[in-house]
């Protein structure tokens, strides 16, 4: 508003849109059982863990560590170290570690370490190659169950064993993961009904592991030394916080070359809902994959595809804060105009950078906020109902050349 009226007439104020929110993707979320070092080497004590550490670049985790063999008067595994630098060197730009007592029940602690890392509202993904370090199955159960009970806007990028296991195996891993029932019962908690995995085309599987090298720093202390293999979840997690920046979180991190690794442990064919890394002849160490660990009932099956996943899951994170204003509103036309206008403009985004399917965006997607969907008595009930449909763009993943030989020659098609 002008700060003084010198004249009568008519004053015209422009009121651009409001600029969207900070939102990040891509931000990951390492897990890691943690042991106080030996007070008599006169180490300091630790704060009281669970513990949440914040990096944004791999000098300022190293550096955290690198000058200490106690990693700073905790004891977290070397996979933890190598997890976090494949996140770096494959474009990943900001990470939390988070610390968990890894004394006593492992398996209520990890749930202790998934309840912290839900607090920190930036972290979309979920890792955590050190729970691969020995006997794995019972935490990556337990790690399935607890972040699906924690939060359902997240993704998790999961490890096969190692060394690798026959597909046949690995398919029974898998199947082990979607089927496993509840673990463990907290206390203070009512006992929970049989578990099984509700959503499992919020998580992804990669195999094999990989063989680190290049400009790869080991890691710190007299007891560690080279690994000769590491997991594979940093490094995708990496990759999916760079395609994010370059595409968007609806591009899968498939087709996408491996930083810091010199070769896998074995060349694996894919296997329904593992997403393998593979040499690729000319072009590298590649992820080609791009399944969830849903089990698809159909090609046409969208929640198999990660890409699409996190898509959805990402909108959910969008919504949840673009539509914070919309607390306390009156319930009524004005709100509902200004709820539609907003939302239009951001799935048409969407779709304009081909994010979406359809040839218009009619096609593409739909916002439903009227009086039909927010009757009288839901209104008088505080609440506000928006229904949205979008249609999201499916990845190729079989592309088939036709070669035609004939009289005239060979055709291509």
């Amino acid at each position: 508003m002008p700060s003084s009226l010198n004249r009568p007439g008519v004053t015209v104020e422009s009121f651009p849109p409001p600029a969207d929110l900070v939102f990040r993707t891509g931000v990951a979320g390492f897990l890691c059982p943690a042991w106080q070092a030996n007070a008599a080497r006169g180490v300091a004590a630790p704060p009281v863990l669970p513990v949440a550490l914040l990096f944004t670049s791999w000098p300022d985790f190293a550096d955290a560590f690198r000058d200490d063999p106690d990693w700073q008067a905790w004891r977290p595994g070397q996979l933890l170290w190598a997890g976090v630098q494949g996140f770096f060197l494959n474009g990943g730009l900001r990470c939390w570690v988070v610390l968990y007592d890894g004394t006593g029940d492992r398996l209520a602690a990890l749930d202790v370490g998934v309840r912290a890392l839900a607090e920190i509202e930036d972290v979309d993904l979920v890792c955590a190659p050190s729970l691969m370090d020995q006997d794995p199955l019972p935490v990556q159960q337990q790690l399935i169950w607890s972040a699906e009970k924690t939060r359902d806007d997240w993704f998790l990028v999961l490890d096969a064993p190692a060394p690798p296991p026959p597909a046949t195996d690995l398919a029974a891993w898998i199947q082990q993961l979607r089927d496993a029932p509840g673990v463990i019962i907290l206390p203070g908690q009512p006992d929970h009904e049989p578990f099984h995995m509700r959503r499992p085309h919020n998580a992804a599987l990669y195999h094999p592991w990989l063989v680190p090298g290049g400009d790869v720093e080991p890691s710190p202390g007299e007891a560690f030394v080279a690994l000769p293999a590491v997991p594979v979840s940093g490094h995708a997690a990496g990759i999916f916080a760079r395609t994010d920046q370059r595409v968007g979180s609806h591009k899968a991190p498939a087709n996408e070359v491996v930083e810091g690794i010199v070769d896998v442990v074995a060349d694996v064919d894919d296997i329904d809902s593992a997403n393998a890394v593979r040499a690729i002849p000319g072009r590298g160490l590649r992820v080609w994959g791009a399944r969830t660990l849903a089990v698809p009932a159909s090609v046409a099956d969208l929640n198999a595809f990660v890409g699409v996943r996190r898509l959805i899951l990402t909108l959910d994170r969008w919504l949840a804060r673009a539509l914070d204003w919309t607390v306390f509103e009156t319930n009524d036309v004005r709100t509902w105009v200004r709820i539609h206008r907003e939302l239009n403009r951001r799935l048409t985004d969407l779709f304009e950078q081909g994010v979406l399917q359809g040839s218009s965006p009619d096609e593409a997607f739909y916002v439903k906020c009227d009086d039909e969907n927010n009757p009288a008595d839901v209104r008088a009930g505080g609440k506000l109902q928006v229904d949205i449909g979008v249609a999201p763009a499916v990845p190729n993943e079989f592309i088939k050349i036709r070669l035609v030989r004939s009289a005239e020659g060979i055709t291509v098609a």
